[in-house]
């Protein structure tokens, strides 16, 4: 493909970005649930003395024709019957347990809980995370990953609104059918339609998620699609020639062998080039406003 299609390209870094998209919002919440969560880590099975609650791993002795056998149950769950379970809570270990509404009288050996611990300066230190030795170091690292996180959801966003300003404040040359990236595009796409079977303009009317399912409508469609995606493509195409960098079909190919994937035909060797130009201009918008990102706590 070229970049030839562009008679002026609009420098995307004049872009107006609205500040919302550029705001982190990290849930506070979000924050103290993970550093909760991950004191679980450090979590022990103590003996308690006091009434069995849901999740309690109690000990029972049953007795059933004469003979006693020792039990282990996972409280709440079930697996012993929501009768025994049930009558099981608020008793403690040495209570008696009387035969009504379950099959065998018995007693409760033991009891015990899973307890986690809080949070503290030495948990956080055993976490293995370079640099965390605290819990205020790792709360900190937890709002930088949950920030990263947002961000890269909020990148894709930037980069569409970016790519939408670029073309629509760039000039250029008409793209159709003598265009070659189109033509590849458009035949590449019919081919794929004709591989599902059924109407052609059913599949395509699904595939756009188009609500005008009528014949015209889907191939127009199509039409404005095609020439979209070689115009997105002759962006990345141009600064990827500013900074002196090609994609070829080779390229393609070498991401399809790694991958263990069959390669496509010429239409698709195509249309995967053009996509590596399309995340190029995208890495580059990326890469530009990626500190431009800040932190916004909420509750």
């Amino acid at each position: 493909m070229s970049d030839q299609i562009i008679r002026q390209l609009w420098d995307f870094r004049q872009s107006e970005i609205p500040e919302k998209l550029l705001e982190l919002k990290v849930s506070q919440a979000a924050v103290e649930a993970r550093l909760a969560a991950a004191a679980e880590r450090f979590l022990t099975i103590e003996p308690v003395s006091d009434g069995i609650r849901r999740g309690d791993i109690a000990a029972l002795e049953l007795s059933e024709g004469g003979e006693t056998r020792r039990v282990q149950i996972n409280v709440g769950l079930g697996f012993a019957g929501d009768a025994l379970e049930e009558r099981l809570l608020g008793l403690c270990a040495g209570a008696e347990i009387p035969a009504e509404g379950w099959s065998a009288p018995g007693r409760i050996v033991s009891v015990k809980r899973r307890m986690v611990p809080a949070m503290t300066d030495e948990l956080a230190g055993r976490l293995g995370l370079e640099g965390v030795s605290t819990v205020e170091a790792f709360r900190t690292y937890l709002q930088d990953q949950e920030a990263r996180r947002v961000q890269r959801g909020k990148t894709q966003a930037l980069c569409e609104v970016v790519t939408k300003a670029v073309l629509e404040h760039s000039d250029f040359a008409d793209v159709g059918e003598d265009n070659d990236g189109y033509r590849r595009l458009y035949r590449g796409t019919v081919a794929q339609l004709d591989a599902m079977g059924g109407s052609r303009e059913e599949n395509l009317a699904k595939m756009l998620r188009l609500t005008d399912q009528s014949g015209e409508a889907c191939w127009e469609a199509l039409r404005a699609q095609c020439a979209d995606m070689v115009r997105r493509a002759a962006l990345g195409q141009a600064l990827a020639s500013q900074d002196g960098t090609a994609f070829t079909q080779e390229d393609v190919l070498r991401q399809y062998r790694d991958a263990g994937m069959e390669p496509p035909d010429e239409d698709g060797l195509a249309a995967g080039c053009m996509n590596l130009y399309i995340q190029y201009f995208q890495q580059k918008v990326a890469d530009y406003y990626s500190g431009r990102f800040h932190t916004v706590l909420v509750p």
